[in-house]
């Protein structure tokens, strides 16, 4: 069970993508990839969370974020089975610059 409650470094807001470390530049990829794959077109995928604020640790998980209505719970839920990331996919059409595209 997450701990969201710890105590994390702050590195401050992710103003890159390539400012993450590249195993979780590799997972986010990973959980874009999938889900285009998934949904059987190329769509516009963006991190947030603990990794867009700059307090992730080892224990955290992948956030993302799609404006496409799909459904993030199935995919979600596949990306733990098959890919074994843990994440967490939203779907919202209206986010403020709260997070990162991921390319």
């Amino acid at each position: 069970m997450r701990d969201n409650n710890r105590k994390r470094q702050r590195r401050g807001e992710t103003k890159s993508f390539y400012d993450l470390p590249i195993e979780a530049q590799q997972k986010f990829i990973s959980i874009k990839n999938y889900i285009n794959e998934h949904i059987g077109k190329s769509i516009d995928v963006y991190l947030y969370g603990s990794y867009y604020w700059g307090h992730w640790d080892e224990l955290s998980n992948y956030d993302v974020i799609v404006k496409e209505d799909i459904n993030t719970i199935e995919i979600s839920q596949l990306i733990l089975n098959e890919l074994n990331i843990d994440n967490n996919i939203i779907y919202s059409n209206e986010f403020n610059k709260t997070s990162t595209l991921i390319p």
